[in-house]
């Protein structure tokens, strides 16, 4: 329960940030490719390329954004 309260807590202080410009579309959306493949990767024990493939059908995106995502390593 308490897991399921920090997810929506989290979700609405991102809704509040895009509201207010505090971080843009691109950004939010990457967080939320990050955070969905934790959750598939890691607490479903979904294969990789399994949770790529849903996670690029998921935002409507190409499963090499999603591994451009995923991966790119910032500086």
């Amino acid at each position: 329960m308490l897991k399921f309260q920090t997810n929506e807590l989290i979700n609405d202080m991102l809704e509040v940030f895009l509201k207010h410009n505090v971080v843009d579309k691109t950004s939010l959306r990457n967080f939320l490719i990050r955070k969905r493949y934790v959750e598939l990767y890691y607490n479903q024990k979904m294969k990789s390329k399994d949770a790529r493939k849903l996670i690029a059908e998921e935002f409507s995106i190409g499963e090499k954004t999603v591994e451009y995502i995923l991966y790119l390593q910032k500086k």
